[in-house]
């Protein structure tokens, strides 16, 4: 426990602690536990504001059959909204607290994401090499672009022409919304559990388990629940409480996505740490080097200062990058 406490405050300090692959899992598994989050903090700030306290919630909760009585209901509801000196008091609550609209509930949604993308960053630094670092900072990046986006501009908030029509932003969002979750797919696919090969069938050289059909079934379900935000797609004036069932469903089918990914991600990576000198230390011997090339390492040397400025210069216009278009996705006016 204190080393999972260890790498999630590490993970939270990102990129100032190198990355190890321990890190980059857990760091993954948080981006799967938003809705988690933020139901968490819904609960919280339900309890701290006293809002089950509210007339609604009244007769809910009440054991007594008489509150639903209506005539008690509405002497309960006047007492309560008429308050101890008479004044109705002000009405607080989650859904209009402006720091939690507009502060956590945006910080639960980006942070996992910013810290991946900054994890990303540092292993660029760290290794030298861009690939396949980069293109997966971009995926960090995209994504949590997107989520900012369709956070502070919701895609049934209304149309400013009044034609019913769908605007720009909300073309954009979704468009951007659907290259996010296909590139993220593919990575999984990919990259992260070393399947898709067309020589192999669309799977790897080598697997671990026997029955290669369960590769296929984790394709084809990756897939499926990568794209399961297109529930929310569904105008809530076919359903009220539509939107009340969804949340649950797609809250727990990303948690069970990310279970079986977690599988063959950690195949994927036991099977790359047994191929080449990836399970020995492996040290250059000193005659791989010629006799002159001595003189050439002392003129890198020089070059390595310089090389290296421009280096971290290049990562940090990045995220500059990055966070110049999480904050225009959260001022764009429609």
């Amino acid at each position: 426990q204190r080393g999972l406490l260890r790498t999630v405050l590490e993970i939270v300090c990102s990129p100032f602690y190198a990355v190890t692959f321990f890190h980059t899992f857990v760091g993954d598994y948080l981006t799967s536990v938003v809705k988690v989050s933020q139901d968490l903090c819904w609960s919280v700030c339900f309890f701290a504001t006293k809002e089950f306290l509210e007339k609604d919630d009244v007769s809910a909760t009440s054991s007594n059959p008489r509150v639903f009585d209506p005539r008690v209901r509405g002497s309960l509801s006047a007492a309560m909204a008429l308050g101890v000196n008479g004044s109705p008091p002000p009405v607080v609550n989650c859904q209009n607290n402006v720091y939690y609209v507009n502060i956590v509930v945006p910080l639960i949604c980006a942070l996992p994401l910013w810290w991946r993308f900054l994890q990303s960053l540092r292993r660029i630094y760290d290794t030298g090499t861009w690939w396949p670092n980069l293109p997966n900072a971009f995926k960090y990046a995209l994504a949590q672009v997107v989520a900012l986006f369709g956070l502070f501009h919701p895609f049934y908030a209304g149309d400013s022409d009044g034609s019913g029509h769908l605007q720009a932003f909300q073309v954009t969002w979704v468009v951007l919304f659907a290259l996010s979750s296909l590139y993220t797919w593919v990575w999984d696919v990919t990259m992260d559990w070393g399947l898709g090969h067309p020589e192999h069938k669309f799977l790897s050289d080598r697997q671990m388990f026997s029955r290669t059909w369960v590769y296929y079934v984790a394709i084809v379900a990756d897939l499926f629940l990568r794209f399961a935000w297109t529930l929310s797609l569904v105008p809530p004036q076919s359903s009220r409480m539509l939107p009340l069932y969804l949340q649950p469903f797609t809250m727990v089918a990303e948690l069970f996505r990310r279970t079986f990914w977690s599988f063959f991600r950690l195949e994927n990576e036991h099977l790359r740490n047994t191929q080449g000198f990836r399970r020995v230390d492996f040290i250059p011997l000193h005659y791989d080097h010629g006799v002159g090339d001595d003189l050439d390492d002392d003129d890198d040397k020089d070059d390595e200062p310089l090389a290296g400025r421009v280096f971290v210069a290049k990562i940090l216009l990045i995220a500059l990058v990055v966070l110049a278009l999480s904050i225009a996705a959260i001022v764009i006016e429609r």
